[in-house]
């Protein structure tokens, strides 16, 4: 038992929960110890969600990085500091995947998902001035949301948006609690339905 006072890993631990004790109890400088010893962490998650999301706005990247933060800070809240089965870095890293996929529903869901399906938006004929191609873009784009939405069901949108969000197969079971065998049909009918629908809807055509 004593020989765990110099364990390098128990001496972590019993550091890191420390520090959560002391957030809960409104310590704004042990919040700041803690996220600054789980940054690199949140760069990750942060890092791996942008390069698989080009297309993301730099205010969508504040949102995320804000929500990062958010999701960490529940993490210090609620996690069970009485077990010994997860550690708080995996629990927190949880947490933040969980919370990037969240905004990643509300921020532009279906062109992520049609980005990794390389269902990408044609070209506006030549001769046509900025303005009118990008109305013409937007209009495409807002029809072929319309379309997506109908596609996926709750549950096909759930794995979908932690998927595109770099989640794998097996990563999302866990989240879930469920098969892995069936995430990956799940993956397979929702691939197959934004194939269809690039057939169903292209753009620049009369809806």
């Amino acid at each position: 038992m004593d020989g765990n006072r110099y364990d390098p890993a128990e001496k972590e631990r019993l550091a890191v929960l420390e520090l959560i004790g002391r957030v809960r109890q409104r310590d704004a400088g042990a919040f700041d110890e803690l996220l600054e010893r789980y940054e690199p962490m949140i760069e990750h998650q942060l890092s791996a969600v942008c390069s698989r999301s080009p297309q993301l706005t730099a205010q969508d990247k504040e949102d995320l990085r804000q929500e990062a933060h958010v999701a960490f800070y529940r993490a210090i809240v609620r996690y069970d500091i009485e077990q010994h089965e997860v550690s708080f870095g995996l629990y927190a890293k949880i947490c933040v995947e969980n919370g990037l996929a969240g905004v990643l529903r509300k921020i532009r869901p279906f062109m992520l998902a049609l980005d990794m399906e390389e269902l990408e938006m044609q070209s506006a004929p030549s001769g046509e001035d900025d303005p009118t191609r990008r109305l013409r873009e937007q209009e495409d784009y807002e029809a072929l949301c319309r379309v997506i939405s109908r596609l996926l069901s709750d549950y096909e949108n759930d794995i979908w948006q932690r998927y595109i969000a770099g989640a794998t197969a097996q990563e999302i079971a866990d989240q879930l609690s469920g098969d892995v065998r069936s995430v990956h049909n799940a993956i397979y009918r929702i691939r197959h339905k934004l194939r269809g629908a690039k057939e169903i809807h292209r753009p620049g055509e009369s809806r």
